[in-house]
């Protein structure tokens, strides 16, 4: 097929066009987040699984007043208007060392955090944590308690015939190292990438001027 201006032209049209639509899109919605299938002692004590604040362990009454079990917690969050490679607060995470009965304590536990989308409305997009539970047991004295903090892979989503990667970190380390009867928090943040395998969304629009520039030169050649 012999390459016109015109022919030129529309192309040009239509790649800078697909690269426009990508990086234009903003996305609004909310998460949510629950921590399930516990595993551990022969003696598990827990309590809310499937929800947003789980405990382990069967505190110690014999000392008078009991003490609160180990707990974890999920503060979800909303977004609004948030644009590829833009950082946003999918939620935290905070962990309580508490004193708990040897036998009695969880080993790991899954948090299942859901980010939905609802403008555009592209739906759940899942992602599964599994927690590894260190409770160590205070001998000679109070020891810190260790809750890793992984990393998952990336999930990818449609929308309008352009791929999206949204990716979920952890803030600061890797793992809580909470002394007896202490806190720790870890913010979860996101990130949407609008071209996955570049690494940055401004590479599509790169991209299609190259293929724009590569098309003008082909032209040039046949005339």
């Amino acid at each position: 097929m012999k390459l016109t201006n015109k022919t030129l032209g529309l192309t040009a049209l239509a790649v800078l066009a697909s690269a426009s639509q990508a990086l234009a899109v903003t996305f609004s919605g909310s998460t949510s987040g629950v921590f399930d299938n516990a595993l551990g002692d022969a003696g598990l004590v827990t309590t809310g699984e499937g929800t947003s604040n789980f405990t382990w362990g069967d505190n110690d009454a014999s000392i008078g007043v009991p003490p609160p079990p180990n707990s974890l917690s999920f503060a979800a969050n909303t977004f609004n208007d948030i644009a590829c490679d833009e950082t946003f607060d999918v939620g935290t995470v905070t962990y309580y060392n508490g004193t708990t009965l040897l036998g009695t304590n969880a080993t790991s536990v899954e948090l299942l955090v859901d980010v939905a989308f609802t403008l555009p409305n592209v739906g759940l997009v899942p992602f599964t944590y599994v927690l590894t539970l260190n409770t160590t047991p205070n001998i000679p004295g109070p020891v810190n308690d260790f809750i890793s903090l992984p990393d998952i892979p990336s999930q990818a989503f449609s929308l309008g015939g352009i791929q999206y990667i949204l990716t979920l970190s952890f803030s600061g380390k890797p793992v809580f190292s909470v002394p007896e009867n202490s806190s720790a928090t870890s913010a979860l943040t996101g990130m949407i990438a609008c071209v996955p395998e570049s690494g940055s969304s401004l590479a599509l629009l790169g991209g299609g001027m190259l293929l724009v520039s590569g098309v003008r030169r082909k032209l040039k050649a046949k005339n």
